[in-house]
């Protein structure tokens, strides 16, 4: 028959901080190796330890109380009472009986009576039987830890049955009208539950926690309920059962000699060990004749299915000895009378199972510990720290655990420091290095900074050029614009002096007064040919400016650069021009000044100097046609320094190599990102 779970694990709140391990004297019957602790039931001996330790309520005491309240009404019941109740409600326990009447239950027995009958039961079995060692049994935890881990101690484990199930075995053989009604226990104690199973006697067990909690819930005062006595005969001082040495002090009244050979012991701390080494002792010779041994330290007043655990060893066997010493004094010359009339001799025995088929632990090897302790970063013998904190109290019993899939090398405390060591190493390393990548990325940001910033200046300059220079072909177009005017006037002006000397040229004294105003017309061409001469250096200095400006501008100033190329041209050709009209000029001053004084019948030397006027007429053609060419070539200029000024390749230069730096800051945070990343995972 299997062991049934008596105790609740809540996984959503575990948090895996095995204090439930380091608690529990099996240990085997947790397990680890996930995120939250597991309870083995077939393993648990039921001690309620864990129940206690966890903080974070994650272990639950399972009762029977709402099944026994759906079926109340509807069936018979009667109700056994542990004598720990008097520890919990204290002047008010008889008021739990009837409590229970109130829910249906017809009649309440006190298990302090089935203590008198155990007791009588455990002489009878020294007196027939001679035993060489009897483990009490009344603590159905103890005797779950024989079944399971120390099955060479059951045949010293009391033939007898509890007082729960002297209660209830004679209620059924001597009390009739509830021979098949059911039982309700009440009880302080939740592996009781797995005695009834194991001997199928019992049907709820209802913890006191359980009845406290249900007043409770239901604001229900249990003074406003009626004090009901027991149906069952009195006991005497058997109600100490529920104190540590409880059956010591039962066993003093009748077999006081027995009694000086019993060992007293409770508490998960120290009966377990007590009982594992039980057997050097039996085999030493050297063991008590009677084991009075509780689970619970504090005896079955603060069980495990009781709150009592937080109260003071007098707080709860203050009203538990008030009791006793009021029944010693009434009851001691009644109590063997009615132990006579329930007792029998065959109707109390009880057999156990031996369960320890289940319970089978691998044991590691040295080699297989090696292992063991590698994967928990364990490599000498200063690594084993033994330090408890996995809660199996030495590295061997975690490696034990480790090996039978119980636990993980995660879980040890060692293995997280030294993981949390390496990765603060790791950290102090890789922040080293990402100050130094900060420490490299400041000083390139820096020189990336001052790069822009000059780039800054230099297209601010470079704009103010490109303005000053647009300024001044403005000018040039307007002078040139002004002298081409003029040139074509003083051509036409020419062609009409052409044309009168041709048809007066017999009239000497017109001719000489054309002859003076050409030679005032003259001069004023060679002031134009000066300022021609003018225009075509400052539009030869400015073509080259443009052109050194069109180079800055790369692409988009090629078109600019091959007008400036035949601006320069233009200007040089105009210069010659320029020159050779001069020269011209010069000659024909000379010739009219010679031609005052010459005969005015000379038409050949007329005609020479009309001949010499039309190549003046031509140059100034040419050169007009020139200054044309030169005002749309400088319109060319005004619009190109315009669209530079506007889209100038310099400011896409400035773009181009502000991506440059966007794309090179964006490498370097990257970097910074990457490296951040890496850090964050080690300490994790």
């Amino acid at each position: 028959m299997n062991l049934c779970p008596v105790i609740q694990v809540d996984n959503d709140k575990c948090v895996n901080c095995h204090q439930c391990i380091s608690v529990c004297p099996i240990k085997f019957c947790m397990n680890g190796s996930g995120d939250v602790i597991e309870l083995n039931h077939e393993l648990c001996i039921a001690c309620g330890k864990c129940i206690d330790a966890c903080t974070h309520d994650a272990r639950l005491r399972m009762d029977d109380f709402p099944e026994f309240l759906k079926d109340v009404k509807k069936k018979k019941m009667v109700a056994i009472i542990a004598p720990a109740v008097v520890a919990t409600f204290g002047n008010d326990a008889l008021r739990v009986n009837g409590f229970l009447n109130s829910l249906g239950v017809e009649a309440c027995f006190d298990v302090s009576f089935g203590a008198e009958l155990t007791v009588k039961s455990y002489i009878e079995h020294i007196k027939s039987d001679n035993p060489k060692l009897i483990i009490s049994q009344p603590c159905p935890a103890i005797v779950n830890y024989i079944e399971l881990y120390q099955p060479g101690l059951i045949k010293y484990l009391a033939p007898a049955d509890s007082p729960m199930l002297h209660t209830i075995k004679m209620i059924k053989e001597y009390y009739k009208e509830y021979s098949n009604h059911r039982i309700a226990v009440i009880s302080p104690c939740l592996a009781k539950k797995r005695e009834f199973e194991a001997t199928g006697l019992g049907d709820y067990n209802i913890t006191l926690d359980g009845i406290q909690k249900y007043l409770e819930e239901n604001r229900l005062s249990i003074e406003s309920f009626d004090e009901v006595d027991f149906s069952s005969p009195d006991p005497e001082r058997a109600v100490l059962f529920s104190t540590p040495g409880g059956l010591l002090e039962t066993l003093k009244r009748e077999a006081p000699e027995e009694a000086k050979l019993t060992r007293k012991i409770e508490g998960t701390d120290i009966v377990y060990e007590y009982l594992s080494e039980l057997p050097k002792s039996l085999k030493s010779g050297i063991q008590p004749l009677l084991v009075d041994c509780l689970n619970c330290e504090k005896g079955c007043n603060g069980g495990t299915g009781t709150r009592n655990i937080e109260l003071s060893i007098d707080e709860m066997e203050f009203h538990v000895a008030k009791r006793a010493n009021n029944l010693i004094k009434t009851n001691s010359k009644k109590i063997k009378k009615a132990l006579k009339k329930y007792w029998s001799k065959e109707l109390y025995k009880r057999d156990y199972i031996d369960r320890s088929s289940i319970t089978r632990i691998k044991i590691p090897n040295e080699t297989r510990v090696k292992e063991i302790y590698a994967d928990m970063h364990k490599y000498t013998d200063d690594d084993i720290k033994n330090c408890a904190s996995c809660g199996y109290n030495n590295c061997r019993e975690m490696a034990k655990a480790i090996d039978n899939g119980l636990n993980k090398p995660e879980n040890c405390h060692y293995f997280q420091q030294d993981i949390i060591n390496k990765a603060k190493d790791q950290t102090v390393e890789i922040t080293r290095k990402l100050n130094e990548k900060i420490s490299e990325s400041t000083k390139e940001f820096i020189n990336v900074n001052n790069m822009v910033a000059k780039l800054l200046e230099s297209t601010l300059n470079q704009s103010t050029s490109i303005e000053e220079t647009s300024a001044a072909v403005q000018q040039m177009v307007a002078s040139i614009y002004s002298v081409d005017d003029q040139l074509k006037d003083r051509k036409e002006r020419i062609n009409v002096i052409k044309d009168e000397a041709q048809s007066k040229i017999s009239g000497l004294k017109f001719m000489v007064e054309s002859i003076n105003e050409v030679v005032e017309s003259v001069d004023k061409v060679q002031g134009f040919n000066q300022t021609i001469n003018g225009i075509a250096r400052n539009t030869n200095l400015l073509a080259m400016n443009a052109a050194i400006e069109a180079a800055h501008a790369g692409n988009h100033g090629k078109g600019f650069s091959v007008v400036a190329t035949e601006i320069r041209k233009l200007a040089e050709e105009s210069g010659s021009n320029a020159h050779h009209i001069a020269k011209d000029l010069k000659k024909i001053t000379a010739d009219i000044e010679k031609s005052k004084t010459v005969s005015m019948e000379n038409s050949d030397e007329m005609e020479k100097v009309i001949n010499e006027f039309t190549q003046i007429a031509d140059s100034l053609t040419e050169l007009s046609r020139n200054m044309d060419e030169m005002s749309v070539g400088t319109t060319q200029i005004k619009s190109a320094l315009n669209e530079m000024v506007e889209n100038s390749s310099i400011v896409n230069k400035f773009g181009n190599d502000m991506n440059q730096v966007v794309e090179h800051m964006t490498i370097i945070f990257h970097e910074l990102k990457e490296l951040s990343e890496n850090s964050k995972e080690i300490l994790n």
